[in-house]
């Protein structure tokens, strides 16, 4: 079920993370959630928090290890690290990954760390 594999010339034409992460969200347009449904579950979206002076991820690759009424808690493997992310602050649909895609998109350089 990788996906993945039949799009990698997409994805390593480019080194842009906006272009990266636009070609992932592609490929992905068929698996979207708008809230995760269950602890475990890895995504990729899109955020822009509204804390202000922080640095975040904008294109975060999440693996859910809590899900609250506000949001969730995830370990991006961008950062190495848990992160909380808020449900208003996503910016459109979730994109479902399967564990065997997990790597190949840990080799992709989309993260896209920015402050507000």
């Amino acid at each position: 079920m990788n996906r993945l594999l039949s799009s990698q010339i997409d994805l390593s034409g480019t080194t842009d993370p906006d272009d990266l992460m636009m070609n992932i969200m592609e490929i992905f347009k068929d698996d979207i959630e708008y809230a995760p449904d269950n602890v475990g579950a890895m995504y990729t979206f899109i955020y822009l928090p509204k804390t202000p002076n922080i640095l975040y991820d904008e294109h975060p690759l999440v693996e859910i290890t809590e899900i609250t009424r506000w949001g969730f808690r995830g370990f991006n493997y961008h950062w190495n690290a848990i992160r909380n992310y808020t449900f208003p602050e996503i910016v459109g649909p979730m994109h479902r990954l399967y564990p065997e895609e997990l790597r190949y998109l840990r080799s992709i350089p989309y993260k896209k760390i920015r402050s507000t």
